[in-house]
C-alpha cells in the first residue's frame, strides 16, 4: 500500500552488481560498483561443460549407461541458468533445450524463496544437482575460466568427456553411415596431400544425355580420395541473369560399377537377423551376424576416370570431357601418366595431322579475333546477330514442327537459342540453351563470317541448319561486303545472271517458265525457284529476295475494290452532297490551274469543311489515285464522280477499309519484274562492252 493505493511491485528487491562479480569487471577497468546489474551485465554469460549417465536396461553387453552430454550457461544478469544438450546424430534421444532458463534452487531449497545456484557453486571437477540430474561439470571456455580467476576462485584443468558407450557399439556393428566431410578448396597443389585430416578432391566436367536426346546436362564429378566416394553437381544457367546456379545432381556416396541402382528394402542392412523367425510373443530383441554372407560391391575408383570415360551414375550415362590441372598433376604425380593419354595410341602420320590441324585453327581463331574487333570499332555499339534454325535430326516425329531461333553476340562471340512456342502442336517452348560460349571440342570450327542461310552448327550433340536470316542481320550484312562476302549483292547477281544465262536461251524465258510471266511473288516461292533444284546457295536467293522486296506495307488491292469501299462508307453514313462538294472545289479554283484540277492542299479545306465521313489515311489515297503526275494538283470532277454513289454505282459488297486497304502482308513479296528488267539491262551492257 502506498497512501492508500495497492501497487503491483516486484518482491525481490532490485538487484545491485555482485561484490564478487564487481571484483572481476574492476580487473578489466570496469567500475560497476553499486550500478545495477541490467546497466552493466546485460548478456553477459558463462559457460561451462557438463555431462550425466542414464541407466539401460536390457541393453547389449559394455552398454549400461548413456553418456549425455550438456552446456551450463550461466547469466550474471540475474543468475538464471539454462541447460541444452549437445546435439549429436542418431543418438535415439530428443536433444536440445534441457532446462529453460531460470533459478535453479540449490538442493533441498525452495524454487520461490531458494537458495539458488549462484556462480560460486559451479566448479569445474564437481557435481551438481538440477532437479535431481547429477551433472558433472568437466570444462569452461576461455572466457568463463579468465572471469573466474579474476573472481579469486581456485580453477581445475578442464577434464575428458567419456565416450558413449552406445556409439562405440555402432562403430564395432557397422551401423553408422558414411561421415559427412565438408569440401576443402585449395589455391595450390601443395596442399594436395593425401592424409587423414584433409580431404583432397579431383574435379572433373563432362556432361550427361537424356535417353531422348533433347537435354543435356553440364556436370561437375568430384572424386573425393579420403573415402573413394563421388558427388555430382549440375550447372543450371539461369534466364533472367545468364548466370550459372550449382544444383546436386547425386549426393556424395561410392558408386557401384555394375549396379544394382535401386536398392530394395532389406538390402540396404549390413548385418543379417539370427532371429527373425521365433515362437516367443514377448521377444522384442534380435541379434546380428556380424559376418555378412552377402557379395562385396566394386565400386568406381579414381583409376577408371579418365578423359573420355563413361560411367553409370545411377542409371545416368555420365562422359568426361575435361579436368583442372590439380588433378592431371595428381595422375602424373601418383600413377606417372597423363590423365589425356587413356585415349587408344595414334601412329606418326596421324600425329603429324593432328598438329596441323591444329596450327590450322589457331591461325583461323587468331585472323576471326582480329576482324571481329575491327568491326566492332568501326560500328561503335553492340552487335547481335539473328537467325531462325531447325534440327536436323529426323528421328524424332516432332523434331520438323520445332522452331527455334538463335541470337549470335558479336562482342563476345557467345550464342543463345530459343524454342517458339506452338500451342497446337503441344510445345511448351521457352529457352533452349542460355547465352554461352561455343565449346571447341564438341563444335566443328567456323568463324562469325561463315554465319549465312544452309551452313550447319553442331552444339552440344545437337545438329542445327539455319534455314533463315532476320532482316536487320542480312541488312548489316550488305552493307558489309568485305566481311562478309555471301552476301555482297554485285557477286551475287553476276553469279545468278552466268546461271541464267547457261540454262535459258534469253531472260524472257526464264521469266516466263520460272514465274509465268507474274510481277510479284512470294518470296519462299522466289527462294525455291531460285534454289534452281538446290544448284544454287540458299543464301543467294535470301538476298536477292530482301534487294527486290516490295516496299509497301499493306497488300495489294483493285481500283473496283478501293472505290467499293469507299462508297459503301458513304453509303452506309448517307452521305449525298456531291453537288456541293463539286461547288466548294470549283471555288476553291485558280485562274492558273489546269481545267478541273485544284491544289491538294485546298482539295483538303473543301473535303473537310464538307465533313466527308472519310478517315485521312482513306483521303490521302483518294488524292493519290487522281493526282497529276507531275504537279501536287488533283483533278477534283473525276474525284467527285467517282465517290458518287448514286450516279456512278459500283456492285454493292458490305466490306471494310481494314479488311480491304490496310490488310499487313502475311509474308513478304518480291517484284520480280523489277529483277528481270535489271537482269537485260545487265544483258545490254554485256553486249554494248562487247
Amino acid at each position: 500500500m502506498m497512501d492508500g493505493t495497492r501497487m503491483l511491485t516486484d518482491k525481490r528487491k532490485p538487484l545491485i552488481v555482485n561484490t564478487d562479480v564487481a571484483a572481476a569487471m574492476s580487473a578489466d577497468g570496469k567500475n560497476v560498483e553499486n550500478k545495477r546489474n541490467w546497466m552493466v551485465l546485460d548478456k553477459e554469460t558463462l559457460c561451462f561443460n557438463a555431462y550425466y549417465k542414464t541407466k539401460i536396461f536390457n541393453g547389449p553387453k559394455d552398454m549400461d549407461v548413456n553418456v549425455r552430454k550438456m552446456n551450463i550457461i550461466y547469466f550474471l544478469v540475474d543468475e538464471t541458468i539454462k541447460v541444452n544438450e549437445t546435439k549429436q546424430p542418431n543418438s535415439g534421444t530428443a536433444q536440445g533445450c534441457f532446462i529453460k532458463r531460470q533459478l535453479i534452487p540449490l538442493p533441498g531449497g525452495n524454487q520461490k524463496t531458494g537458495p539458488y545456484y549462484k556462480v560460486t557453486d559451479l566448479i569445474i571437477g564437481e557435481t551438481v544437482n538440477f532437479y535431481g540430474k547429477q551433472l558433472h561439470i568437466t570444462g569452461a571456455n576461455d572466457y568463463t575460466r579468465d572471469f573466474l580467476l579474476k573472481m579469486g576462485m581456485v580453477i581445475k584443468d578442464n577434464e575428458t568427456v567419456p565416450i558413449d558407450p552406445y556409439f562405440t557399439y555402432r562403430k564395432r556393428t557397422e551401423l553408422d553411415p558414411l561421415p559427412k566431410i565438408k569440401s576443402i578448396k585449395y589455391k595450390n597443389y601443395q596442399s594436395l596431400q593425401l592424409d587423414d585430416d584433409t580431404c583432397s578432391i579431383l574435379r572433373f566436367k563432362g556432361y550427361s544425355e537424356e535417353k531422348n536426346g533433347h537435354n543435356v546436362r553440364n556436370l561437375h564429378i568430384l572424386y573425393y580420395l579420403v573415402d573413394d566416394t563421388i558427388e555430382i553437381r549440375e550447372m543450371i544457367e539461369k534466364t533472367k541473369s545468364c548466370k550459372q546456379e550449382c544444383v546436386v545432381f547425386l549426393k556424395r556416396q561410392k558408386i557401384p560399377k555394375n549396379g544394382p541402382w535401386c536398392v530394395f528394402p532389406g538390402q540396404n542392412i549390413k548385418q543379417n537377423l539370427l532371429n527373425s523367425i521365433t515362437n516367443a510373443s514377448d521377444s522384442t530383441y534380435y541379434m546380428l551376424d556380424r559376418h555378412s554372407l552377402k557379395p562385396a560391391v566394386e565400386h568406381i575408383h579414381y583409376t577408371d576416370l579418365f578423359i573420355g570415360a563413361t560411367f553409370s551414375a545411377k542409371g545416368n550415362d555420365v562422359v568426361l570431357t575435361e579436368c583442372n590441372e590439380v588433378t592431371e598433376q595428381f595422375y602424373v604425380d601418383n600413377l606417372g601418366v597423363d590423365v589425356n593419354v587413356f585415349k587408344a595410341s595414334q601412329n606418326e602420320s596421324e600425329v603429324k595431322q593432328e598438329n596441323t590441324d591444329k596450327t590450322i585453327e589457331a591461325e583461323i581463331d587468331k585472323n576471326n579475333s582480329v576482324l571481329r574487333e575491327t568491326l566492332l570499332i568501326r560500328i561503335k555499339e553492340p552487335i547481335v546477330f539473328g537467325f531462325d534454325i531447325r534440327l536436323n535430326n529426323c528421328s524424332d516425329p516432332s523434331n520438323p514442327m520445332r522452331k527455334f531461333s538463335l541470337k549470335y553476340y558479336l562482342n563476345d562471340a557467345q550464342f543463345s537459342i530459343y524454342e517458339c512456342k506452338e500451342l497446337v502442336a503441344g510445345l511448351r517452348g521457352g529457352y533452349f540453351l542460355s547465352k554461352r560460349g561455343f565449346n571447341e571440342k564438341d563444335q566443328k570450327k567456323f568463324t562469325f563470317q561463315e554465319l549465312a542461310v544452309g551452313l550447319n552448327i553442331y552444339v552440344n550433340g545437337f545438329e542445327f541448319k539455319i534455314i533463315d536470316v532476320d532482316e536487320n542481320t542480312l541488312k548489316f550484312f550488305i552493307n558489309n561486303p568485305e566481311e562478309f562476302p555471301h552476301s555482297n549483292f554485285e557477286a551475287l547477281f553476276c553469279k545468278t545472271h552466268s546461271f541464267i544465262k547457261e540454262r535459258f536461251q534469253s531472260i524472257d524465258e526464264f521469266f516466263t517458265q520460272a514465274f509465268q510471266d507474274r510481277e510479284l511473288v512470294n518470296r519462299d516461292e522466289f527462294r525455291q525457284i531460285m534454289s534452281f533444284n538446290k544448284k544454287l546457295d540458299d543464301h543467294t536467293g535470301v538476298v536477292l529476295a530482301f534487294i527486290y522486296k516490295r516496299k509497301e506495307p499493306y497488300e495489294p488491292y483493285t481500283s473496283n475494290d478501293f472505290q467499293n469501299v469507299v462508297q459503301d462508307i458513304l453509303r452506309r453514313a448517307q452521305f449525298i452532297h456531291f453537288d456541293g462538294l463539286k461547288r466548294n472545289l470549283r471555288s476553291r479554283k485558280l485562274t492558273s490551274d489546269k481545267k478541273d484540277y485544284v491544289l491538294i492542299k485546298e482539295a483538303i479545306k473543301a473535303v473537310k469543311s464538307c465533313k466527308i465521313p472519310l478517315s485521312s489515311e482513306v483521303i490521302n489515297l483518294i488524292f493519290n489515285e487522281f493526282k497529276h503526275e507531275e504537279q501536287d494538283i488533283v483533278n477534283y470532277e473525276e474525284m467527285v464522280d467517282w465517290l458518287d454513289y448514286i450516279t456512278n454505282p459500283v456492285q454493292q459488297q458490305r466490306v471494310f477499309a481494314n479488311d480491304v486497304l490496310f490488310v499487313k502482308p502475311k509474308k513478304p513479296w518480291v517484284k520480280v519484274k523489277e529483277f528481270v528488267d535489271d537482269l537485260k539491262k545487265k544483258d545490254d551492257k554485256y553486249f554494248k562492252a562487247k
